[in-house]
């Protein structure tokens, strides 16, 4: 398997974005506040911030640009910073070019002025596959647009990215399986999956000061989060991120409300460890003292944050003593009890 290229952004907030979705505060969640920029001045400050991590030889480097929508740019700024990025991938700074940009900005003319440059993945900001929450969240595009985007991208041997949104305005039971579904046939390389914010400077902030929009709780977009990602693993769609990075929390004042968690996409996966065990319980009642079996790399997860998922077990099932233990015949995302084992991706 081709290992995960280490990413460095590149931000750009919301710069070539046609208008203000109701969710968008970019300046907030890149801490990078929007400016006129040259190619050259941007990513010469991304390497100062990035550069003293130091190459890891064993990855492949993506320089990307986040945050804003980078097809909308006007055709002369794309070329600008494709081509100083294209500088670094000759110099040996990158291994290839990254960028985020909304699905009704791929089209054919776009994707001739990106072709001689080193682009490898694109990134599509779908947020949703329901026209309805699309269309309440001011997108300004379809479902549609999102289909022939991610078809367009693969026809073009491009790896593609979908990222979606759970907690938007206008959300329903039935909106979460139309993005696991959607998204599942069009079987995108990789999916990534954020929780709805309330930022100071969205439009949202002010549905939220008037009552007219309430996020989700922590507890909701966990589960929600759970499903998508246990559906979109269990077709070979790798998740690459769950959550905003911890910058966000960074100014209390900027972050109204929401379920932020500086941890959530760990918190996603320990709900599905929980509920895997939860339910095999169920089946063979446990004795007092329990030994949980999983792979050597889901120790943590299985435990949960501060022995989370532990205290929990103990406490519903009336136990004495959990242990989780290592176990090198079981896969990723299997855990055993007993004669019992199941993958944690059947639980969604």
């Amino acid at each position: 398997m081709k290992p995960r290229p280490l990413v460095i952004p590149a931000f750009i907030p919301q710069e070539g974005c046609p208008r203000r979705c109701i969710f968008c505060d970019q300046a907030a969640i890149t801490q990078t506040p929007g400016r006129p920029f040259s190619g050259a001045a941007l990513i010469s400050k991304t390497l100062q911030i990035y550069q003293p991590r130091g190459r890891n030889r064993n990855r492949p480097v993506q320089i990307a640009f986040f945050g804003g929508n980078f097809l909308g740019l006007p055709n002369g700024k794309i070329a600008e910073l494709l081509t100083v990025a294209k500088k670094g991938v000759d110099q040996g700074l990158f291994d290839a070019i990254r960028f985020s940009t909304r699905p009704d900005t791929v089209n054919d003319r776009r994707l001739e002025l990106i072709a001689s440059f080193p682009v490898e993945t694109v990134e599509i900001g779908a947020q949703s596959m329901d026209d309805r929450v699309l269309e309440k969240s001011r997108r300004g595009h379809r479902v549609e647009d999102t289909v022939r985007a991610v078809e367009r991208l693969q026809r073009n041997q491009y790896q593609t990215v979908v990222q979606l949104m759970v907690g938007l305005p206008g959300e329903s039971k039935a909106t979460l399986e139309m993005n696991a579904s959607a998204v599942c046939r069009l079987a995108p390389d990789f999916v990534r999956i954020y929780p709805t914010l309330v930022l100071a400077g969205s439009p949202l902030a002010e549905a939220f000061r008037i009552g007219t929009y309430q996020p989700l709780t922590l507890e909701e977009a966990v589960e929600k989060s759970a499903v998508l990602a246990a559906r979109f693993l269990q077709n070979g769609i790798a998740v690459i991120r769950m959550g905003l990075p911890a910058d966000v929390a960074a100014d209390p004042q900027q972050l109204l409300a929401g379920p932020y968690h500086p941890a959530f996409g760990h918190l996603v996966y320990e709900r599905l460890y929980f509920t895997t065990v939860e339910k095999m319980f169920s089946k063979s009642k446990p004795l007092k003292k329990v030994t949980l079996r999983v792979h050597p790399g889901g120790i943590s997860t299985m435990r949960g944050l501060n022995n989370g998922n532990v205290d929990r077990l103990i406490e519903q099932f009336s136990l004495n003593h959990v242990t989780v233990a290592p176990d090198k015949t079981l896969e990723r995302y299997q855990v055993a009890f007993g004669e019992q084992c199941h993958s944690i991706l059947g639980t969604a």
